[in-house]
Parts: structure tokens; sequence; C-alpha cells
């Protein structure tokens, strides 16, 4: 643990996260150059995407239960020959419909299990320095993000957008090679939880529906108000992703240029991500603070985006909206874990990440038809900005009525312990 072989789980988890952050990166370089070469309005092709965001990020409950029982190597390779097959059936189909299927379930499915596997091999290998490593691997997403703009318009101008998606096939075909990588980490067993895990493995394959479906978090309301939260913010943050290329066409900048914006976004998110992973462990880190903090300024910064007309401030604002996103993006997790506990984190994250599938699939649905009614993106990003900005309040309300609820359950503590003096 920690050392060793650790290191090569983690950058071969990294990698994953760069082949993931393909998703959503690439599909708003090709919404443009799908939309112009097709007789499909922006929002048809808007629900590829939608549909996409939308299952890779609902199934991701399920596909942890696949991790517990397969591994992290079988899920991974199976989750390769499935956005291999999505892209390639879309380079070559022509109905939309079929792409709905193709680039949208089965690429998105495929793209979750990079993603949760990513962060389960790495927890898996360390310990100590768990935040560290999960900071790596979430930098590979940033980096991501910020190579794969270039490389969808290379590969557009170069191939058209259908001879792009047939390369992109071959290239998350290195999943499959990343895989081999991921061999489970060695563990030294006493023969007493040997023997119960074995007494235990047949209750657990009983139990399996139930657990896919246990949802007991729901009753926790301060909870269930932070899962609004996320997917408010989600709403909010992945249309600039999406929609910074459109908006860059129609104020007649270059389609290079327009890339640039979201490869630039991706750079500070970068930046921002090792940051993070240093302060996450030390003492003065306040996380929920700055989750709720980096949520409200990037929803205002997106609001007032509709006021910016030139490249030189859209640059100035992909630079920013990307480096507050690595702050929020990279603690919703843990804040998360601590809202309910470590011990229910695994559910926690499956709700949060279901809520953004969902925020995911109405963000991107929603703003494509806003701009087929308006004929720009400047409604779209205003709506963005302003139900973000509308999580940051909900964020600020879950940190103040936990640190309250934190508060009465340490002088509750404190009088039970006076009381037995």
């Amino acid at each position: 643990m920690d050392k060793g072989y650790a290191w090569v789980v983690m950058m071969a988890t990294c990698l994953l996260q760069i082949l993931y952050s393909c998703l959503l990166t690439s599909f708003g370089i090709f919404l443009v150059d799908i939309t112009e070469t097709t007789a499909y309005s922006t929002g048809r092709i808007a629900w590829i995407g939608a549909i996409g965001a939308t299952f890779c990020g609902v199934s991701g409950a399920f596909t942890g239960n696949f991790i517990d029982r397969y591994g992290c190597r079988k899920v991974v390779i199976v989750g390769s020959l499935m956005i291999s097959t999505g892209y390639l059936l879309s380079a070559f189909v022509r109905n939309v419909n079929i792409q709905y299927f193709s680039l949208g379930i089965l690429a998105g499915i495929g793209f979750n299990c990079y993603a949760v596997s990513s962060h389960v091999a790495a927890s898996q290998w360390f310990s100590k320095r768990k935040s560290l490593a999960l900071s790596i691997v979430m930098f590979g997403m940033s980096f991501g993000i910020f190579i794969w703009g270039p490389i969808a318009r290379f590969l557009s101008f170069t191939f058209a957008w259908r001879g792009a998606m047939f390369v992109i096939a071959g290239i998350q075909l290195n999943g499959l090679v990343i895989a081999l990588l991921l061999r489970p980490p060695p563990k030294e067993k006493k023969p007493i939880e040997e023997q119960v895990k074995k007494e235990l493995e047949v209750q657990e394959k009983k139990n399996i529906t139930f657990k896919l479906c246990d949802f007991t978090l729901c009753k926790d309301w301060l909870f269930m108000v932070y899962c609004v939260a996320n997917f408010c913010l989600l709403f909010g943050h992945v249309l600039p992703l999406i929609l910074l290329p459109t908006k860059a066409e129609t104020l007649k900048i270059s389609k290079t240029k327009g890339a640039a914006l979201v490869s630039t976004l991706g750079a500070c998110s970068c930046i921002g991500r090792p940051i993070v992973g240093y302060c996450a462990d030390k003492p003065w880190f306040n996380r929920r603070l700055l989750f709720a903090s980096s949520s409200l300024v990037g929803g205002l910064l997106s609001a007032f985006s509709t006021l910016l007309n030139t490249f030189v401030l859209l640059m100035v604002y992909s630079s920013l909206i990307g480096f507050f996103s690595a702050f929020f993006m990279a603690l919703f997790a843990s804040v998360g874990a601590d809202l309910v506990g470590i011990n229910k984190m695994p559910k926690a994250v499956g709700l949060l990440t279901t809520a953004h599938g969902f925020s995911f699939l109405s963000s991107i649905a929603i703003s494509g038809q806003l701009c087929d009614f308006t004929g720009n993106t400047d409604a779209s990003f205003l709506l963005a900005g302003v139900i973000q900005t509308f999580s940051g309040i909900l964020a600020f309300t879950v940190y103040f009525i936990h640190k309250r609820r934190l508060r009465h359950k340490e002088v509750k503590i404190n009088t039970l312990i006076d009381g037995k003096i």
C-alpha cells in the first residue's frame, strides 16, 4: 500500500480519467459540426450528449456492485469495448435515434466504467496518501479536458466528424491495455477473515438486488438537500464544456479558438487539482465551506458571461470557471462523506452521481432547445449561472446546518461526560 506498484495503478487510473474526459469535451466540438452537416437541429443533436452524460451518471451505483463482484480490470475491459463500439456505430449510422443508443446509452455506460473503476482502484492501493492519489487521478480528467478539445477539432477538421469518431473509437481501445495494469492489491487475510468472507458470500449474492435499490440515505433530509445542490451545480457546470464552442461561433470566433476555450478551462482546472490534493487532509482546510464558495462563484461567473462578446473575455471566463471547478468537482464526494459518515460513502456517492446524471440530461436538453428558440447561447448561459448560483446558496445552507449539528453533538457529549464525572 502507498508504495511500489501502487504508483503504477495511480498512473493507470489517471490515464483512464484522460480517456473518460472525452465524453463531454469532444461532443461539444462535434455538436457544431454535426448540426452544420445534418438536417437535425441543435436541440435534437444535444440530446445525444444529454443521454450519454445521464447514463454515465445514473449507472454509477450499479457499476460499483459489478466492481465488487468482478474487479476493476474486467469492468474497464467491458467499458472500453462498449465505448469503442458506440463511437464506431456513430461513425457510420445516419439516424440520430440510433446515435442516441450508440453514443448515448452504450458509450455513456462505458465511460462510467472508466470513472468508477479509476476511483475504486486508486482507493484500494492507497491509505495514508489517498487524498493525494485521488487528486492526481482527478488531475487526469482536467488534463483530458485540456487536450481533448484540440484533438477533437484536429480530427474533425482532418477527417470530418464521422472520421473523427472512427479514430476516437480506436483511441478508446487503449482502455484494454490500461485494464491489464489494474491488478487487485495484495491482502494478508487472517484465517478467521477467510471463514467469515465465505459465510457472507452466499448471503451477499442473495441480497444483491436489495443493495442495488438501497436508498436509505433518502431519509436524511440534509443529505437530500445536498443532492439537490449537486444537481443544480452540475446543471450549470456542464454547459460551458458543451456550449463554449457554439457561443464562440455565434460571435464569429473561429472554431480553432472555440476549441481553445475548452482547453483553457481544462488547463486551469489542472492547476487547481493539486492544490486541493495538498490541502485536503490539513486540519485547517474546511472543504465544506470551500465547496459552497466555489459553487457560488462559478454560478455568478456563468450568469455574467452573457455580457462577454470577445475572445479575450471568454478566455478569462474559461480560465476562472476552470480553476473554481477544480475545487467543487474534487470535493463533492468528500463533503457527502462528511454529512453521512465514511461508512455510508459508497451509497452517498451513488446517489450523488445519480443526481449528476439527471442534471446532465436536463441541462443539455434544455440548453439545446433554448439555443434553437433564441438563436444564441445567452439564455442558456444565464439559466446555467442562475441555477448554479442557487446550488451555492443551498451548499452554504447545508454547511451552516451541519456545523450547528456538530456543535450540538459536541455539547451533548460534553454534558454526558460532565454528568459521569
